[in-house]
């Protein structure tokens, strides 16, 4: 019996030991995230009360109701001490627009920052940028009364989804707008930083002329152990742009492996692509496709982070040494 009890225990710690372990388990993602409404708040010096942000679909403020036109649009709203409303207005088209930063001056006017995908028109003083590809953003500033009519809007830069500007009124009534982001950030067609996550500050008058932007702060991104290309261990959210907006809507990718859903995603999150056909314009490809993409795009972060446009292509055969005849 005793010989009989240990072969089984003997049994029994084979069977354990041969027992193969499921791969983790993924959560269920939506199959994209809503727009959460973004708000700012602001008070004049009569103790008026002043929201801005973003919104999709509808919003009630007060007794009113603003509808969207497009994926997601901006507004402002003014209410009295006791919370009435005194005024709201939408702003935004077809595509997407969003407000992230507001102040108010001594006079009580208005200032907002914000960035949008195509027209900007806060208050009816509108500004058409052109952005070299649809994955841009326009960054803006805008001045409204304190009756909500528009005084002006200017463009303050070109830079990504990613984008936050925030606005504040100095002293001496100069207005201060702080633009933070990760990738590429052009201010009258410079870039002022390519890579990693940024924080810059410019400077306009009452009047909206810009002056000088100077870069605080800068990040650069750490290296990719492996190309998000292809399935592997988990990635540094931080060694590439899209890795980062991946694990921010998949923390998966980045906390358990990096699997086929997670280099999918590069084309669904992304919008890139991983075939490395550098000699067709298209979808920006990722930088880690090929060493031609590494090449280019440590030139011009544009062909990876928003088109692979044909500037990108040109740069085929000096960069690369690849014909693309």
């Amino acid at each position: 019996m005793k010989l009989r009890s240990r072969l089984l225990v003997l049994g029994a710690l084979a069977l354990s030991a041969c027992v193969i372990k499921p791969p983790p388990m993924r959560p269920l993602l939506p199959a994209s995230p809503p727009v959460r409404p973004a708000v700012s708040v602001a008070f004049d010096k009569e103790g008026n009360r002043l929201l801005a942000g973003t919104f999709s679909q509808t919003i009630k403020l007060g007794d009113k109701s603003l509808e969207s036109a497009g994926g997601s649009d901006a507004f402002v709203a003014k209410f009295d001490k006791a919370g009435k409303l005194l005024w709201a207005q939408r702003f935004g088209g077809k595509d997407d627009e969003a407000i992230t930063g507001l102040s108010v001056d001594r006079e009580g006017n208005v200032i907002v920052g914000g960035k949008a995908q195509g027209e900007v028109d806060v208050g009816g003083q509108a500004v058409k940028p052109q952005l070299r590809g649809s994955q841009q953003r326009a960054l803006f500033v805008a001045k409204l009364d304190a009756s909500g009519k528009g005084l002006w809007t200017r463009e303050i830069g070109v830079g990504n989804d990613s984008a936050v500007v925030d606005v504040a009124v100095t002293p001496e009534g100069k207005i201060a707008a702080g633009v933070g982001l990760v990738g590429l950030l052009t201010v009258q067609g410079k870039p002022i930083v390519s890579l990693g996550e940024s924080i810059s500050i410019g400077e306009l008058t009452g009047e909206g002329q810009q002056g000088p932007t100077t870069m605080l702060f800068a990040a650069p991104m750490p290296a990719c152990g492996h190309s998000p290309c292809t399935m592997g261990p988990p990635l540094n959210g931080y060694c590439d742009w899209c890795v980062g907006l991946i694990c921010s809507r998949d923390p998966f990718c980045c906390n358990t492996n990096w699997d086929a859903q997670c280099v999918s995603q590069i084309a669904t999150i992304c919008g890139q692509r991983c075939d490395c056909n550098v000699c067709n314009a298209g979808q920006p490809i990722n930088a880690y496709a090929c060493a031609c993409t590494g090449n280019i795009c440590g030139a011009d972060p544009f062909c990876c982070q928003h088109g692979w446009d044909g500037a990108c292509v040109a740069a085929v055969p000096s960069r690369c040494g690849i014909s693309c005849q």
